[in-house]
């Protein structure tokens, strides 16, 4: 059995895939909780163990 992969290392590949989502959390243009909602669905189709509160505090530690 494979082990899932970390919540935070999927969010990090989600967010270094696009230069401009990068971009508008380094100038803090984006709500995080927003943010969080549009990646679950992703994140979750991978590690099925995710929640909103993982995803939230990934995007969080990433750019806080």
């Amino acid at each position: 059995m494979e082990k899932a992969e970390a919540t935070a290392g999927l969010v990090k590949e989600e967010i270094n895939a696009s230069i401009y989502l990068k971009e508008i959390l380094k100038k803090g243009l984006i709500n995080y909780s927003a943010l969080a909602r549009e990646m679950l669905p992703k994140v979750r189709a991978v590690n099925n163990k995710a929640n909103f509160s993982s995803v939230l505090i990934a995007i969080q530690r990433y750019y806080d």
